[in-house]
């Protein structure tokens, strides 16, 4: 029994030992990786005059420079290039950067969020048709009357010239210009007819519309439409 007794503390102060030795390692490596005031914003400053170099391109008041910049990086594969690309193409004054953008963006999402806003305009005898019409859309109503739904972005289709929607591929879901972007409606219930909506491109990072939403017979009024680009 002693000597499993002495065995057992000599265990420890080996365990001890260890875990000190591993701390210190682990506060020298943190030491070792520190970086000081002046270091930090060298670094920042010389990223930051990168970051500007590759925007002054996009800004180009050449069109034919502006687009291929654009288009190099949205090619690139890098992350903050591609970002950048997207975000200052979105919102450029040039309507084929816009459009460029647009459908980038689109292309490389799988999935947008489509908000609906019956909050002004659904009266309370109109919930449960609310309800079945957003259903149908495979969406969902919260509070205030307020509806979302995910639409699922398929391929693009040269001979329809639109994106393919996901759950109705047969049909058109999205078509693109440089400050819109049509948005085709599909139900899965018979008394919702499918409908082309437009939306506009707005200062907010969003794209907004109306729709007239009809249930079999009953008109529901308008609708707020709102997707976002960015957050």
């Amino acid at each position: 029994m002693l000597f499993s007794i002495s065995r057992t503390r000599a265990a420890v102060r080996h365990l001890k030992y260890a875990l000190w030795i591993s701390g210190t390692v682990a506060a020298q490596a943190a030491v070792a990786q520190s970086i000081s005031l002046e270091d930090f914003e060298a670094q920042v400053n010389q990223r930051a005059g990168t970051l500007s170099g590759y925007e002054s391109y996009l800004t180009n008041p050449d069109p034919k420079r502006a687009m291929a910049a654009l288009q190099i990086m949205l090619e690139s594969g890098d992350p903050t290039l591609v970002q950048m690309a997207l975000s200052v193409g979105i919102y450029s004054a040039d309507a084929n950067l816009r459009q460029t953008a647009l459908e980038a963006f689109l292309a490389g999402t799988p999935s947008l969020d489509l908000f609906f806003d019956g909050s002004e305009t659904v009266k309370d005898d109109q919930i449960e048709t609310y309800n079945a019409l957003m259903r149908g859309y495979r969406g969902s109503v919260g509070a205030k009357n307020r509806a979302s739904l995910s639409l699922k972005i398929g391929a693009w289709n040269d001979e329809k010239g639109c994106y393919l929607n996901l759950d109705a591929p047969d049909f058109c879901l999205l078509r693109v210009n440089a400050t819109t972007v049509s948005l085709q409606l599909v139900s899965s219930d018979n008394n919702t007819p499918r409908q082309w909506v437009v939306l506009e491109l707005g200062d907010d990072g969003a794209l907004g519309g109306t729709m007239t939403a009809r249930y079999g017979r009953e008109d529901l009024g308008p609708l707020g439409l709102t997707m976002r680009l960015s957050e």
